[in-house]
């Protein structure tokens, strides 16, 4: 034996493992106790948010690799650890859509955010928006269920309610 370690992987049951997007999806769940698709949906966006944080306007680029702009929702969440809007959005979508499910980037007025859909308790799909740079999302004025876009074209000041 020469003393050399190799392909250590150091894991915690109090923080997600970021070395595989369904692993730290379903993590994420484990550490928030979420058992529904909302509740899912809202730990998922809150533990990238803690990970990971927004750009001051830069992105990570690999001028090697002829990348001018890193996409790769892994490498964000684990080599570089931030994003403008559109690369956090994209870390979401695709961790959602690793576990199976429904997810699209929604560019808005210069400015990317990411729905995830899910089927409400009315047994009706939609899409619930998140946004992953700026760390918001709201509830419908009824309180029911997390907003879409739609719902909030139809009424802005969902965003805006405490």
């Amino acid at each position: 034996m020469n003393g050399t370690l190799g392909h250590v992987h150091v894991t915690s049951d109090r923080w997600p493992d970021t070395w595989d997007l369904v692993r730290f999806a379903r993590d994420c769940w484990r550490l928030e106790g979420a058992r529904t698709e909302e509740q899912r949906a809202i730990a998922l966006w809150r533990w990238i948010r803690r990970v990971t944080f927004r750009s001051d306007g830069r992105v990570p680029t690999e001028p090697h690799l002829g990348h001018r702009y890193v996409t790769d929702a892994y490498k964000i969440l684990n080599v570089y650890g931030y994003h403008w809007c559109d690369g956090l959005s994209r870390v979401m979508e695709v961790i959602w859509r690793s576990t199976g499910r429904r997810a699209e980037k929604l560019y808005t007025h210069g400015h990317t955010l990411c729905q995830v859909g899910w089927t409400d308790d009315d047994r009706v799909f939609r899409w619930h928006l998140f946004d992953m740079s700026e760390g918001w999302f709201c509830y419908t004025r009824d309180g029911r269920r997390i907003a879409n876009a739609e719902d909030i074209a139809q009424d802005p000041s969902l965003v805006t309610r405490p």
